[in-house]
């Protein structure tokens, strides 16, 4: 189920991103991701892209059954280059309010869990409200 929502999430994506998408043949497919934001993407010692997402959209692309050319590029050239119609779509872009004026998204396929780690023994883990997930979407109050 959860292969299909998220083969359903690049389908959409594709379908959004570019104004002429009926005129585009989309057996073949340009996919822009930065490559350098391991473990996500990244450059190999071969200067290969690999990582979680390139994997990830290979076999899309496969299930899909259309011809994926995956290009590595400056992240600041990303939008720019989807919008003047260089890439189809973009792999691994944070959604925010200024980038959803300028581009469509897809609904989220993973999410980056951050987490702190510390000894268990060690003074740190004392503080208050060890064990309770942080919200980090809220503004915090300053410490004094």
């Amino acid at each position: 189920m959860h292969r299909l929502l998220i083969a359903a999430a690049i389908a959409i994506g594709l379908a959004m991103t570019a104004p002429a998408a009926a005129a585009k043949d989309w057996t073949r497919v340009t996919v822009a991701i930065e490559g350098a934001f391991p473990p996500w993407n990244m450059l190999d010692a071969s200067g290969n892209l690999s990582g979680f997402d390139v994997d990830l959209i290979k076999d899309l692309c496969v299930r899909a059954k259309v011809e994926c050319d995956l290009q590595s590029g400056e992240w600041s050239s990303l939008i720019p280059g989807l919008n003047a119609g260089k890439f189809d779509l973009i792999m691994t872009l944070g959604i925010n309010e200024k980038r959803r004026q300028v581009v469509d998204f897809s609904v989220p396929y993973a999410s980056g869990v951050a987490t702190f780690i510390t000894l268990k023994d060690g003074t740190i883990s004392q503080l208050p409200k060890t064990g309770e997930r942080l919200n980090s979407t809220t503004r915090a109050r300053p410490i004094r």
